[in-house]
């Protein structure tokens, strides 16, 4: 038998175990979630045969250690996998195509403005030549002597003349071109910035990350494709709505679903397919315990004793019990995918994208509260018509093609009915008028005190249409036999206990342009004398 020397152990060992691999990655796909987001990304590279250590180096820093997956093809199998957030394997990613066209037109801008700078340096340095010559001339003196003549001098004062003119002009003329130089090397500069900003736009962001290393056995070499799935905290979306009606003759309301996705994992997402789930990975998954509810029965008035061992034998759920929030239910889950690739930088964009647009049967009222309100307001009271929940967000309103501000929506079950307001409607004007109250006893022998008021309500129609005015008020009721109430209103009211709620009364009231509607409510209240009135 043969054996092997230590050296030829130790050569086996490393063919077997090649040297450690690094790769990049590539985000393909993202499941935002309303509270985290599940990202996918693919790694590709050539692995050789045998076992490797392979580290993925570019991993966000929002990167969660429950819920890495990595999927290989046939022929290579993974082993542990470890994530690490300090002392990195330095890693120098390749610059992508975005990157490599930002550097290019940099490097151009700056190359413009070094030559801006240069003709307007230029420009300057011939107007400094020529005002130089111009204060040379000006300086100039004339050693008048015994053989000079009076035509010479004349001839060297027009020389002089002559050439200070001549120099100023130059001067003049080169001046001229200063502020277009000025205005080259400004625009020079402002193009760096913008190319400097758009590098920096398609920079990655230069906060550490972490790393995922991975144990392969390669069986199969050659190009391979690995999957890696992985939760990153910092990402959310949350519905964006906008409601549009149509007044008209028959009035239409449309509902355009959108949703805005943001994330501050660390990374942007560049070309990504996009998902939006309304799962809550942070809800609660399981039932709350009930608990036995332990009853007392002691004195009169008297308060329940209790003992230390009383407290130490109490069930500490029970102890909580009245802190615990309500649970919200999901109901089922909904994905929303949207069709195209998207950008989502980190930490510094809101993205919108359009889910879909419903087509709503409005019922359409011009509502008047004249007790509190001054104006009527506009209403359109509208079901889900949909199978899914409508989830609660915040919607702009718009009114017969004009904006008129926004709303918050509550979460909204399919088949569910809501109203939602749709503004004042300013030519309606509303008021509420006391002409009398009288109090007082009605007599020693009836030995019983009442209230009497009145109040008069008004719609005034400043506008051009006609209108049919929903007015609510509440008027007193009683539930004891001492206090009698009696409420009369002219005209009658349409309905009264609106919606189950007791003492909620509504008239109908058509309002033609330029008139006015008004409802007179009286009260009369009578109670004992010996009691008194509760506001």
């Amino acid at each position: 038998m043969r054996f092997l020397s230590p050296l030829a152990v130790l050569l086996l060992s490393t063919a077997a175990f090649a040297d450690t691999l690094t790769a990049p990655s590539t985000i393909t796909a993202v499941t935002v979630y309303a509270d985290a987001a599940q990202v996918t990304r693919t790694v590709t590279l050539d692995l050789p045969a045998g076992r490797h250590s392979l580290t993925v180096t570019d991993l966000p820093w929002a990167t969660a250690p429950l819920g890495v997956q990595l999927t290989a093809p046939e022929g290579v199998a993974t082993g542990a996998l470890s994530l690490r957030a300090g002392r990195l394997t330095p890693a120098d990613a390749p610059k992508t195509a975005a990157q490599q066209a930002a550097e290019t037109a940099l490097d151009t801008a700056r190359a413009a403005l070094v030559q801006a700078q240069a003709d307007r340096d230029g420009a300057q340095a011939l107007v400094d030549a020529a005002l130089a010559r111009a204060d040379f001339l000006n300086r100039v003196t004339a050693d008048v002597g015994p053989d000079i003549g009076p035509a010479q001098v004349v001839a060297m004062a027009d020389t002089i003349a002559t050439e200070t003119l001549a120099a100023k002009r130059a001067a003049a003329d080169a001046g001229a071109a200063l502020p277009a130089a000025d205005r080259a090397v400004t625009d020079a500069q402002d193009a760096v910035t913008a190319a400097e900003e758009a590098l920096s736009a398609v920079t990655p962001d230069a906060t550490e990350g972490q790393q995922l290393t991975v144990a392969l056995d390669v069986t199969k070499a050659g190009p391979t494709t690995l999957t890696l799935t992985h939760l990153v905290e910092g990402a959310y979306w949350r519905p964006a709505y906008g409601l549009t009606l149509a007044r008209g003759d028959v009035p239409a309301l449309t509902l355009d679903r959108g949703a805005f996705v943001t994330q501050d994992t660390g990374e942007d997402w560049r070309g990504v397919d996009l998902t939006l789930s309304t799962a809550q990975l942070n809800q609660q998954m399981t039932p709350s315990e009930p608990w036995p509810k332990l009853r007392r029965i002691g004195p009169p008035d008297a308060p329940e004793a209790r003992t230390f061992a009383d407290d130490a034998a109490m069930p500490e759920a029970v102890m909580a019990a009245p802190m615990m929030a309500e649970a919200t239910a999901s109901d089922d889950l909904v994905l929303y995918h949207f069709p195209a690739a998207v950008d989502v930088a980190t930490g510094v964009e809101d993205l919108r994208i359009a889910l879909d647009r419903i087509s709503l049967a409005p019922e359409v009222e011009a509502r008047a509260i004249p007790a509190i309100d001054q104006t009527a307001f506009q209403v359109a009271r509208f079901t889900n018509p949909t199978d899914e929940i409508l989830l609660p967000g915040q919607a702009l309103l718009t009114r017969d093609g004009a904006v008129i501000g926004t709303t918050d929506l509550d979460r909204l079950a399919p088949g569910q009915e809501t109203e939602v307001g749709f503004g004042p409607i300013e030519g309606l004007r509303l008021t509420a008028i006391q002409p009398t109250r009288a109090e007082g006893d009605s007599g020693i022998i009836v030995k019983s005190n009442r209230q009497e008021t009145t109040v008069v309500y008004t719609v005034e129609n400043l506008t051009t249409r006609d209108w049919t005015v929903r007015l609510l008020d509440t008027v007193s009721y009683s539930e004891q036999d001492d206090l009698t109430v009696d409420v009369t209103a002219d005209p009658a009211p349409t309905e009264t206990d609106v919606d189950d709620q007791r003492g909620l009364w509504a008239w109908s009231l058509p309002v033609p342009a330029g008139e006015t509607a008004k409802v007179t409510v009286t009260e009369s209240l009578g109670w004992p004398s010996d009691m008194v009135l509760q506001p």
